[in-house]
């Protein structure tokens, strides 16, 4: 893991340091916490040349990012296997540069399930996601956290994480959730009485530590 870990590092570090990773993510849910997510990703082409060679290193990975109907299969496949979560649409555009714009439309039967499509995997263990009511307000926290790597050492530790400041350096993540609830306290940004926006760059998310979206509403 190690070596695999530091030739990733200097594979990614020859790239021109502009790989471009956003994400749009528009959830919606009521009081119950069913709803529904929108999802935009756009990937970037030196991004999807990244990560094209490095799942390369992975002899078991049979993913090709650079083909439309496998990459949409493989995350459909993903995602219905998450109990509580529908499949409206998915679909992968390859541009004429080689970048990949990808858009995911679901419903969600509970809010913590929005947290596991993100990681394609369901650990009811560890929620990151947490939706309760004390009173007459209803709590709101969501920690976000799009690396799950983990390097063997510090030094490599250090490597990685100047190399998500330089390769994400322009890239964001954008979350804009409907509570069913008005917001009175957030982290966030209100932007309507049920409507906050949060917008992190890339960099801070990938790293180790996760951002935490919170908000308390007042039924």
């Amino acid at each position: 893991m190690k070596k695999l870990l530091f030739y990733s590092l200097i594979f990614i570090s020859s790239l021109s340091l502009s790989a471009c990773l956003n994400v749009n993510r528009s959830i919606k849910f009521d009081a119950k916490g069913k709803g529904s997510e929108k999802m935009t990703v756009e990937l970037g082409n030196e991004f999807m040349k990244m990560i094209s060679e490095l799942s390369k290193l992975d002899s078991s990975n049979t993913t090709d990012a650079y083909d439309d109907k496998k990459f949409v299969n493989e995350i459909s496949s993903s995602l219905s296997e998450i109990p509580g979560i529908k499949i409206n649409n998915i679909s992968s555009v390859i541009g004429a540069d080689s970048s990949n714009t990808l858009k995911i439309d679901y419903n969600f039967d509970n809010i913590a399930l929005v947290a596991d499509a993100m990681k394609g995997t369901n650990d009811p263990k560890d929620p990151a996601i947490r939706y309760y009511t004390k009173g007459d307000l209803v709590y709101f926290t969501y920690m976000v956290n799009m690396n799950s790597g983990k390097a063997e050492d510090d030094s490599l530790n250090a490597a990685l994480k100047q190399t998500y400041d330089e390769l994400f350096v322009n890239d964001k993540l954008i979350v804009n959730i409907e509570f069913p609830y008005k917001v009175v306290t957030t982290n966030g940004i209100v932007t309507k009485g049920k409507n906050v926006n949060w917008t992190y760059p890339m960099r801070e998310v990938m790293k180790k530590e996760p951002v935490i979206l919170t908000a308390v509403m007042k039924k």
